[in-house]
């Protein structure tokens, strides 16, 4: 006789899996396919205990998910954080399409310098 095998968990479960165990307290965030964003939504409440130093943790955990804090410093300062993380890319891409484009000739030295 064959077990059935089990279903694969859902995204959310797997994202809330991976959150409890960066140290998030479980009661303290929600995650849940919000179809107005076309996308899942992780809400961050203070009850949940994260810190700056969980940020690489839950940026691993959620991928390219809509990570929200309720709390306005925390918002901020993740928003930075995964800027300055996604920042090379950004730079390095839209340089290519420049180039791409033949347009870096005419960039000022002082703004080419910069990507």
């Amino acid at each position: 006789m064959v077990t059935p095998t089990e279903p694969p968990a859902a995204p959310e479960q797997v994202i809330e899996q991976r959150l409890i165990d960066c140290g998030l307290n479980k009661g303290g965030f929600t995650v849940k396919y919000e179809d107005y964003l076309q996308s899942i939504e992780i809400v961050i409440n203070p009850t949940a205990g994260a810190r700056e130093e969980h940020f690489s943790c839950i940026r691993q955990s959620t991928g390219h998910e809509i990570v929200t804090f309720d709390e306005n410093a925390m918002q901020v300062a993740y928003l930075d954080y995964v800027s300055e993380i996604v920042r090379p890319q950004m730079l390095s891409d839209a340089t290519a399409q420049l180039a791409e484009r033949q347009l870096l000739a005419g960039f000022p030295e002082k703004i080419l310098s910069r990507l």
